[in-house]
């Protein structure tokens, strides 16, 4: 089984050229793509259309390619998407291919009342169900009353978001297999928080990536894609100072923590096509964040 991956830069929500264009080249086949991820300009919250916009026109592209209905294409593809280019976070989408044919060697009803409120259940839920899964906690720990609010229960491999564009769970696991063709591989650690540099550098390290500073021309170029959550510090303090991350009116505490973690994931990589999605209910230990990367180990298959 071979994996490829694929990150393109969009102009607008509604931007496929660049996968419509994979297409046209042949580069890809639209009946291997398994699942496409990516970040909008919208805000994130629970009246961002661009999410919906993003997904119309990928699967617009993709019913032609794969001659089907779109509602059949959101069936056999996951996408995803996560709103908020905050800061210097740039629009893209990763688009993720399987051949099978390589040769492989050896919620309640108060929670329904206020969309963004209802996230944090939504996002903890499916990380609870990760943990209960991989039997990182016991099924009988897990209560409605213990969802968004029992963060000793969580998973060290999880990482969620919720949004009201989908009518469905959409699951994507990442994995490295000794039985593997691809040239990827990718590693994980978790940030302290948001302007956890030497987090960011674990988690390339643990991908297979030996980067110790800012990455070199040569390095990124091998950095496929990364995935990191972020949240504010608890009680809004940061490093002993108070921020205003908890209590501004004006801007949700996710976009401020997706607004500095990017900064400092692209201070790095000097790439800003980051998926950052806001908030880490049970998706790691109460105050820190998940960050995976995915690094391209090899120039060609063995």
């Amino acid at each position: 089984m071979k994996i490829e991956i694929y990150r393109l830069s969009m102009e607008n929500p509604g931007d496929a050229q660049g996968l419509q264009q994979l297409l046209d080249n042949n580069l890809i086949k639209a009946s291997q793509i398994v699942a496409i991820i990516g970040k909008t300009e919208g805000n994130g919250g629970a009246n961002d259309f661009t999410r919906a916009l993003a997904t119309h026109a990928i699967t617009a592209v993709l019913s032609k390619a794969l001659n089907m209905p779109s509602s059949e294409v959101i069936n056999r593809i996951a996408i995803a998407w996560s709103g908020g280019c905050e800061g210097v976070l740039s629009p893209h989408m990763t688009v993720f291919t399987r051949d099978i044919s390589a040769n492989n060697p050896n919620p309640s009803d108060d929670k329904r009342e206020d969309p963004n409120l209802s996230k944090k259940y939504a996002r903890g839920a499916m990380a609870l169900g990760v943990a209960i899964g991989l039997k990182e906690i016991p099924k009988n720990a897990v209560t409605n009353e213990s969802i968004a609010h029992d963060m000793s229960l969580y998973s060290s491999v999880a990482s969620t978001s919720a949004g009201g564009e989908i009518n469905s769970c959409e699951v994507v696991v990442f994995g490295n297999s000794p039985t593997s063709t691809s040239q990827y591989r990718i590693g994980h650690a978790t940030l302290a928080n948001v302007t956890d540099i030497d987090g960011v550098r674990a988690a390339i390290r643990s991908a297979g990536l030996n980067i110790h500073a800012e990455a070199t021309e040569a390095e990124v170029q091998k950095i496929a894609a990364i995935f990191a959550k972020a949240d504010a510090p608890i009680h809004g303090v940061l490093w002993g100072q108070r921020t205003t991350m908890l209590s501004d009116a004006d801007i949700h505490y996710e976009r401020h923590a997706r607004a500095a973690l990017g900064a400092v994931i692209t201070s790095v990589t000097h790439d800003s096509r980051i998926f950052i999605s806001g908030a880490t209910e049970h998706q790691c230990a109460l105050g820190y964040a998940p960050i995976a990367v995915i690094v391209k180990v090899a120039d060609s298959y063995s």
